[in-house]
């Protein structure tokens, strides 16, 4: 149903795809079409694990990637159609490029003079910003994190090279995230 009430609402250019089996195979063939995709999962801890993934992927074959945050209440597509068509044509306008989706969900909860709270965005965000192929677009959302968390890039930039060194640099889990103090909403 997350794929048939919005088109069914009118929204033509979708694609339904269980977010842990999207490959590079299925990417291939979206690429015929387009090099622009807006990931639009459930908004709970699996549905967002399959935004983390979907979109690092997507990024990594050279897509524009954005992501949609669901009106408040709403855990799926589905349900957000049939709860407000209108608000849920204002969320996928709204939609946001992928890193910054990303960095809005891990300081929601960011208390700005913690810093035990900044240190777990930070090493959170840069495990999922090194695994980014593109160095433009990893250098552009280092200054945006350390404007985030009132660090100096070059600081980010040696921790980002630290987590590689000692091979903490693997995929991102929401699910770990709605236990941490700094996204404890983040599935909600």
């Amino acid at each position: 149903f997350d794929l048939i009430v919005p088109f069914q609402a009118g929204f033509r250019n979708i694609v339904a795809a269980l977010g842990t089996a999207l490959t590079e195979a299925q990417l291939g063939l979206i690429a015929r079409f387009t090099k622009r995709v807006t990931f639009i999962f459930d908004q709970d801890a699996a549905g967002l694990d399959a935004t983390v993934r979907s979109a690092r992927l997507s990024e990594n074959l050279g897509f524009s990637v954005s992501s949609v945050t669901l009106p408040s209440g709403a855990k799926d597509p589905d349900e957000a159609v049939r709860g407000d068509k209108v608000a849920f044509t204002k969320a996928v306008e709204g939609s946001l490029p992928f890193y910054d989706y990303y960095l809005n969900l891990l300081k929601k909860n960011l208390k700005s003079g913690d810093i035990r709270q900044k240190r777990s965005v930070a090493e959170k965000f840069l495990t999922e910003l090194s695994l980014l192929q593109n160095p433009m677009t990893r250098s552009h959302y280092l200054s945006v994190l350390a404007s985030a968390v009132s660090m100096e890039v070059r600081t980010l930039e040696e921790v980002m090279h630290s987590l590689l060194k000692r091979g903490r640099s693997t995929p991102t889990a929401f699910a770990k995230l709605k236990d941490s103090p700094v996204a404890g909403d983040v599935a909600a």
